[in-house]
């Protein structure tokens, strides 16, 4: 029985890599023919930089603006991949890959933030300067919002997070980013708070939806 179990892991866990290891064969191809070709190492540092940050873009949007709840092993899942990413970038070394892994800074913080075990324990300080220095406070607080923690239990951001609220939001005003009720109410539609309410209005006392 137990064995089974493991194979059954074993197995999902090497069709999971399948995807990511495509994306590595298609980059060790590219390069192949771009050393074959001579092709100058600053051109190849600028083409797979960019190619990064057309993923880094393209995994952080799929997060940040299309799902309304992620499981925690999805998160591990692209955890993982990046993983792969970060040893072909060390494969073929800084002259050709370039800023190429720095380029996956927002998603790399994002998808760490989402797997991580214990953020009712993290401080406002510590999330916004050491965890996720590149992430906005409303990016923060949804994504910390869509996790459904299918594998340990864990739950929810700290209580700074709650209590800084209002202070965030007159810190948006005093910087001219939000500028009217209209702005006011879409900046807060990215928060914590609204996200949950919105995932389960019940529990609020929001009996309409």
């Amino acid at each position: 029985m137990v064995l089974n179990i493991h194979s059954n892991i074993v197995a999902k866990q090497q069709a999971s890599n399948i995807h990511w290891q495509s994306i590595v064969n298609s980059l060790d191809h590219t390069f192949g023919i771009m050393t074959e070709n001579h092709v100058s190492s600053i051109i190849t540092r600028k083409i797979f930089s960019q190619v990064f940050s057309f993923i880094n873009v393209q995994l952080f949007n799929i997060y940040y603006f299309t799902e309304n709840v992620v499981r925690l092993a999805k998160g591990e899942y692209v955890k993982a991949g990046l993983q792969e990413l970060e040893k072909w970038c060390l494969k073929v070394k800084d002259g050709f890959a370039g800023s190429s892994w720095d380029e996956l800074q927002h998603i790399r913080q994002a998808v760490g933030f989402l797997v991580l075990h214990q953020k009712p324990r993290k401080s406002l300080d510590e999330i916004t300067n050491e965890l996720c220095s590149m992430l906005s406070i409303p990016q923060i607080y949804l994504i910390g919002a869509m996790l459904w923690d299918d594998k340990y239990g864990t739950h929810g951001l700290s209580p700074d997070f709650i209590r800084w609220l209002k202070d965030n939001l007159n810190a948006e005003v005093a910087l001219g980013a939000v500028t009217n009720v209209k702005e006011a109410c879409a900046w807060l539609g990215y928060t914590y708070l609204f996200v949950r309410m919105r995932l389960n209005p019940l529990a609020y006392g929001d009996g309409m939806r």
